[in-house]
């Protein structure tokens, strides 16, 4: 009988061991996640207020980072004389910039994606759209479409002026 219990105690050291470990770890794991969200949200912070000392720049209504062949801070601002326009920067330099208007409506580059995906498959029934990210590829402005057909990921890469599409591709 006290082998038994020595056993259960034994046995209750080391699960009690082994999920402190797993507790430790996923701390760590959080703690890393949180670190990297942090400095991203700081650094566009910093490109937001250095967009906003401009001065034709009323305020910054929206920014994001788009990763494609070369990585840009993309900020929807609005100026003030009341127009908005999209600002492309690089190594804190506005590179490009096209106002909001020159733009196709997103109904538009989904309507385009549509018909990309259905060229791609014509069985494609259902479409789950992941996102859209307005974005720059060899000076070209551009649409990132992400959708998941079929359990893929697939990229339409559609110009955000004449709506054409430039990329396609399933990941």
């Amino acid at each position: 009988m006290k082998s038994k219990i020595k056993w259960i105690k034994s046995r209750m050291k080391q699960i009690f061991v082994g999920v402190a470990v797993i507790i430790i770890v996923a701390l760590i794991y959080v703690a890393l996640v949180m670190r990297y969200a942090n400095r991203e949200a700081g650094e566009l912070a910093h490109y937001a207020q250095s967009i906003e000392e401009l001065p034709e720049v009323e305020r910054v209504m929206d920014m994001h980072r788009f990763n494609g062949m070369e990585s840009y801070v993309v900020a929807h601002v609005l100026l003030s004389d009341g127009q908005e326009f999209y600002y492309f920067v690089r190594e804190e330099t506005v590179e490009h910039y096209v106002a909001s208007d020159e733009l196709m409506e997103e109904e538009r580059v989904l309507a385009i994606m549509q018909r990309a995906i259905l060229d791609y498959n014509e069985d494609a029934v259902e479409v789950d759209l992941i996102g859209i990210q307005l974005g720059m590829i060899n000076n070209e402005v551009v649409f990132e479409v992400r959708v998941r057909l079929n359990e893929q990921i697939h990229y339409v890469v559609i110009n955000g002026e004449d709506g054409e599409v430039v990329l396609h591709f399933n990941h």
